[in-house]
């Protein structure tokens, strides 16, 4: 019958809604865990590509969350990547600032941060940690 038909439909768009939010996340967690060398420019690459559909074709679905940008943050941490790491922290903290984010960055986007600069090579790490 067609309303049976309709339920179904109803539930597939549902669960494709769900796949559509969790694809990303899964990406980016998977750069993030990867120890490539590249792993860290992929998963901004991707960041940025999420960043810019979502300027394209705003869908709340499709835009950028706190998980995303410190899935990220910690590919940066994994390799040492302080400065990389304290530009995506500002960039954040300014889109949220106006208004584009809706939430700013949370306690593990900071840890992030303070693992890439205690991980880089920089002598005056211990004092920007």
């Amino acid at each position: 019958s067609l309303g049976r038909l309709d339920r179904i439909c109803s539930k597939l768009r549902y669960k494709q809604e769900l796949w559509e939010e969790s694809i990303p996340s899964f990406i980016l967690s998977a750069m993030a865990k990867s120890m490539s060398p590249n792993s860290p420019q992929y998963a901004e690459n991707f960041l940025k590509g999420m960043i810019q559909k979502h300027k394209q074709l705003p869908r709340q679905n499709q835009s950028p969350n706190p998980i995303h940008y410190t899935s990220v943050l910690n590919s940066y941490a994994k390799r040492g990547m302080a400065s990389e790491a304290e530009q995506l922290l500002q960039y954040i903290q300014s889109e949220h600032k106006a208004g584009n984010l809706q939430e700013g960055p949370g306690s593990a986007a900071y840890n992030c941060v303070i693992n890439a600069v205690a991980q880089s090579n920089d002598p005056d790490a211990p004092q920007k940690a």
